[in-house]
């Protein structure tokens, strides 16, 4: 199913919203990255994830989370990989992920 982008104005409204627990996201300098980080700041999602630069990491991400793919968001019972399922998950629609 695919989901329209919510506009900026709309508030971040995911059950996730009330989440107590750390959500860090990893990124690159790619493409791909640097248009998710965008799109998660346009919606203020942003103030909400801890954003981790992977640069020379990659090797631990496979060890902790199973895969080098960037960019990876990680909770305490969540692992998601690539914007698309990113901003579904965070947006509220429903992603491939895996649970920890």
């Amino acid at each position: 199913m695919s989901r329209n982008p919510i506009s900026p104005e709309e508030k971040f409204s995911h059950p996730m919203s009330g989440y107590k627990g750390e959500v860090v996201l990893f990124v690159d300098n790619s493409e791909e990255c640097v248009k998710l980080l965008e799109h998660l700041k346009g919606n203020g999602v942003l103030q909400k994830v801890k954003v981790v630069e992977v640069n020379g990491i990659r090797g631990w991400l496979v060890l902790e989370y199973g895969t080098p793919r960037v960019p990876l968001l990680v909770t305490e019972s969540r692992v998601v990989a690539g914007a698309e399922e990113i901003l579904s998950y965070l947006l509220g629609g429903e992603a491939e992920t895996d649970e920890r």
